[in-house]
This record gives C-alpha cells, sequence and structure tokens, in this order.
C-alpha cells in the first residue's frame, strides 16, 4: 500500500510526513478490515489481504513524495465504495494541504452541481462578512491576517462567479449576515476568537462539500478535483 510504503520512505528525513502516512496507511487498513469483516483472531479473509510493507528505499525529497501521493489519492477519491471514498477524500485533502500552492482553477459547472456552486457561493459571502466585521473590532496585529483571509474569500467568489455566469444568473449577497460560527464581536479579543471560528467552520464546510461530491453515484472529477484544492486551501490556513 503506497501509504505504508511513503511512511517508510519519508522516516529520517520528514517525519511528521511519515506519521501522516503512516495515519493514513492505519486508516486504509481498518477501512480493509470494515469492508471485508474479520475472523475471531481478528484477520481478514485472504481475498482481502494487503501485506503491509515492512522496508522502503529512503525518500531522498519528501515534496516529491507527498505530491506523487497528493496526486494519485486525488485521482483515487472517485474510485470504490461510496462510504470509503470520505476516508480517501479526506486523506487527498490533507495531503494537498501540505503542499505550497493554490487551489486549481474552477472546471466549467454542469447543471447539476450548480446548486452546491450557489450554496458554496453564499458560504463565502457569509464569510467575508463576517471577516469585514471581525476586521473593525480587530487590533492592528489582526489586521493582517484578516486581510489575507479575505483575499482567499475574494479569490473564490470571483471564481464561483465566473463559472455560475456561464449557465444562469449570479446570486449576489446579502446586506448583512447572522454568522452561524458565533455571537459577532464587540472588541479585539472576541474578534480574535470569532475569526478562529470561521477559520475552522470553513474548513469543515468545505470538506463537506468535498465528500459529498465524491459520494455522488457519477462524481465529477474535475468538479471533485477542485473542492479537495478549496478543502485543502481552508485546512492550510
Amino acid at each position: 500500500m503506497a501509504a505504508a510504503s511513503d511512511s517508510l520512505a519519508l522516516q529520517g528525513v520528514d517525519d511528521a510526513a511519515a506519521d501522516m502516512r503512516s495515519s493514513q496507511a492505519d486508516a486504509l487498513y481498518e477501512e480493509i478490515a470494515r469492508l471485508c469483516g474479520t475472523d475471531e483472531q481478528g484477520n481478514v479473509p485472504h481475498s482481502c489481504e494487503v501485506e503491509r510493507p515492512t522496508q522502503a528505499l529512503s525518500a531522498t525529497d519528501s515534496s516529491q513524495v507527498l505530491e506523487q501521493a497528493a496526486l494519485a489519492t486525488t485521482e483515487a477519491a472517485d474510485e470504490g465504495n461510496s462510504e470509503s471514498r470520505a476516508i480517501v477524500t479526506q486523506q487527498a485533502i490533507t495531503l494537498n494541504a501540505w503542499l505550497p500552492g493554490g487551489a486549481p482553477g474552477i472546471p466549467p459547472l454542469s447543471q447539476p452541481h450548480r446548486e452546491s456552486a450557489v450554496d458554496l457561493l453564499q458560504w463565502e459571502y457569509e464569510q467575508v462578512f463576517g471577516l469585514d466585521f471581525a476586521r473593525a473590532y480587530s487590533g492592528p496585529a489582526a489586521e493582517g491576517r484578516i486581510d489575507k483571509l479575505l483575499s482567499l474569500h475574494h479569490r473564490r467568489i470571483n471564481q464561483l462567479h465566473g463559472a455560475l455566469g456561464h449557465n444562469g444568473e449570479i446570486p449576489q449577497p446579502e446586506p448583512a449576515y447572522s454568522s452561524a460560527a458565533a455571537t459577532l464581536p464587540s472588541d479585539a479579543d472576541s474578534a480574535a476568537a470569532f475569526v478562529d471560528t470561521l477559520v475552522e467552520q470553513d474548513a469543515d464546510k468545505w470538506h463537506a462539500a468535498a465528500v459529498a461530491a465524491a459520494q455522488e453515484k457519477r462524481p465529477n472529477q474535475e468538479w471533485l478535483n477542485w473542492l479537495i484544492g478549496i478543502a485543502a486551501q481552508s485546512q492550510a490556513t
């Protein structure tokens, strides 16, 4: 299994990445056991056995190993059992979050994905509203972080506008939003906590969107790739 081999190859080169790939391998072996069942000794049937490697050539460049793993895992996110795709999608998000660089460009939207895109656009509008509100109460030290987050969300909004504009009207933002994250801030301390909550919930939102796309009966690989990329971006923020 690639995750287990990567873990061995990364030991002593990038121990944090090695631990991450080892945990991912554990999750995949556990999923095999869940799907296949085990006997009284905890062993899976012979037809489901996947030998775990015990040695691998040491990597010379951890980024290359992770890039290959991210590519392969992202491509596999729409394969296999629908329930198992959630695990693979989460692993693809985590791997992409480890790598530098931005998310891929948004693909042309098919009509079935328009509803999801509209929901995500409204989410982005809400994030911008919340961040703008928090910025008004933040001290100078926090403004730089908020400005970076605002820039990121505005880029997503622009991407979604471009995609939605090809096959219908573009929903516009509401004058105001009641934040689902927490009570709106009223001073610098509450603003800092509010932004932390927004960031955490943003990662959850995009993760859920990617998993939902992966679990469709016939996933659209390009749309799924974009969602994984944005979810990774949110996780790395």
